[in-house]
This record gives C-alpha cells, structure tokens and sequence, in this order.
C-alpha cells in the first residue's frame, strides 16, 4: 500500500520533534511519501536528515487560519489522488506512532480510521473518539474501548486519521473554528459517504506530555556523556 504521510508543525510541539522523528524513522512498513506543513518560525532540521522521500513545505499562519488548515488537507488528499496513493495518513507531531502502525491499519480494511491515543485528565483517561449528541461531543473513555480492537464510533480526532478507498477520492474538508467542529465535520462527511468511522483501540500512539520529553532528553543527555569504550 503506497501511503501519504501529513504532519503539520506548531511551535507548541516544537520540542517534540526529535522524538517523532525517532518514531517516523521506524515504521515498518515505511510511508512512501512524508509532507510536513512547517509553521516554525525558524528551520530547526534539515531535509537530508529527514531522508529522500521526506518534503517540508514552509508556511505562515494566515488570517483565516481554518481556511488554511482546511486548505493544507484537501491540497494533501489532491496530492494523493494524483499521484495515485492508497491512502493519507494525517498525523500531529505529539503523538508517536507504533512501528506497525500502518500495518495495522490497512489491515482494518476501513476506509476511515484512526489509531488511539489517550489523555489523562485528573482521575479519568480519555480517548481521541467521541460520541456526538446533538451539536455536542462526549469524549469516550478508557474504559468505554475495552476489550481493544476496532470499534465504530461517532467520530474521532484529526490529529491521527487514516483515509484509504472511496472515502479518500472523494472527502474534503471546510473551515471550521474548533477541534469539536471538526469531529462534527468529519461525521457529516462519513455519513454522506456512506461509511463509518473507526478506531482501532489495539493500535496505540503515545502522547508528548512533558514528563516523557523529560526523560527522553535526560538519558540522551546521559548517554552522550558516557566515556567511549577503550
């Protein structure tokens, strides 16, 4: 399956970088293709560290911020129409793929899917799927996705989407002012396909948060002062 990866770059997640590149740098299978829409201020990386099918395309916040993030994802679902991918995977830079996680997604066979991630928030954890009621959204918790494994919902996050099949030569997106918009969007968009979409609570992304960057900068720190054997 050729596939289309689609990253867009903030300076909150800045700092999260180096670490989703690790992650990208394992997939296995590879995606054929990686666009990264790059709104930092300053180039941080270089494309011959990102490797040959790797391309950044830099980009300013424009007024009408939507309209643009709206934009950039139909510009990339054009560029996988035309260029003839199977699929795009949409993925934000906070969240770190497992290595088979385009394996296991085309594996679902579902033309709209999305691998989980959680987010803590006091005592509860909350998944990246909701249940809509209404104009409304009700995240669905940890618990709601047990046992794992690919389940229907109402919607989903844009931050990690999988779009393969019929659903991928003919979905676009509007602006739209917020994150509940967009998932209201996404089920109006499904529904009017005539699919559904799903998640797969088996394939798992870990999320930044920063105890994990923490230590990640730590032990690398650690290691790089390690005397060199001999």
């Amino acid at each position: 399956m050729r596939v289309l990866l689609v990253s867009m770059f903030f300076r909150p997640l800045e700092q999260a970088l180096p670490f989703f590149f690790e992650h990208l740098e394992a997939l296995n299978p590879q995606p054929e293709k990686t666009v990264f829409f790059d709104f930092l201020p300053e180039q941080k990386f270089s494309l011959q560290a990102l490797g040959k099918n790797v391309f950044v395309e830099k980009k300013v916040f424009e007024k009408d911020f939507p309209k643009q993030l709206s934009e950039l994802r139909n510009f990339a679902l054009e560029t996988a129409r035309k260029e003839k991918f199977d699929a795009v995977l949409f993925l934000q830079p906070n969240l770190f793929p497992p290595q088979d996680l385009i394996e296991a997604l085309e594996k679902t066979r579902k033309e709209i899917i999305a691998p989980a991630f959680f987010t803590p928030e006091q005592s509860l954890v909350f998944s990246n799927a909701v249940k809509i009621n209404g104009q409304g959204i009700e995240p669905i918790l940890f618990n709601g996705l047990l046992p794992s494994g690919v389940k229907k919902v109402d919607s989903v996050s844009l931050q990690a989407l999988f779009v393969t099949g019929p659903a991928l030569e003919k979905i676009s997106f509007e602006p739209v002012e917020d994150s509940v918009s967009e998932m209201l969007l996404l089920a109006r968009k499904a529904q009017g396909l005539g699919t559904g979409i799903f998640l797969d609570s088996s394939t798992v992304c870990g999320r930044l948060s920063q105890l994990q960057l923490f230590s990640h900068y730590y032990f690398k720190a650690q290691d790089s002062l390690q005397p060199s054997p001999g």
